[in-house]
């Protein structure tokens, strides 16, 4: 699975209490990310996670953020990093709920990525908008196939 990246948007705190939140948060082990240096004191955190789903959920965190800074707090946006892994390829492949086969070919100096999904698979999702997922995640070309 790729790493998630979690967003838990907690609201104008002030800065010792920001301060104070990100150390605890860190101490209970989360990998929370650095926020921007503007300035400014923002108003949601951003965690990494590797598996989100697995052992932990955008949930937890909201949980965990809203004990924490003892108010009531909001899942952001979660978004995906990708390493444009056959990995990556199967878990966009997952979160649109079908199952294929990635294979890597190269043409010349380009690498061209063959996806092959069940034929009843290919006919549940819009296959523009699976293969614009997957060229994102994997920064190369798609095609894609029904067998």
């Amino acid at each position: 699975m790729p790493t998630a990246v979690v967003r838990i948007r907690v609201g104008e705190v002030d800065r010792e209490l920001w301060s104070a939140g990100l150390a605890q948060l860190r101490e209970i082990g989360l990998d929370v990310l650095p926020p921007p240096d503007d300035g400014r004191t923002p108003d949601e955190i951003a965690f990494l996670e590797e598996d989100l789903g697995t052992d932990r959920t955008a949930g937890d965190y909201q949980e965990w953020c809203r004990a924490v800074f003892d108010r009531p707090v909001e899942i952001g946006i979660v978004t995906y990093v990708s390493r444009g892994t056959d990995d990556d390829a199967l878990a966009v492949l997952d979160r649109f709920g079908v199952q294929g086969q990635v294979l890597r070919e190269h043409n010349g100096e380009d690498e061209i990525v063959l996806v092959t999904l069940h034929r009843h698979d290919g006919r549940r999702v819009p296959e523009s908008r699976l293969h614009t997922a997957l060229e994102a995640a994997l920064n190369a070309e798609v095609r894609i196939r029904t067998a």
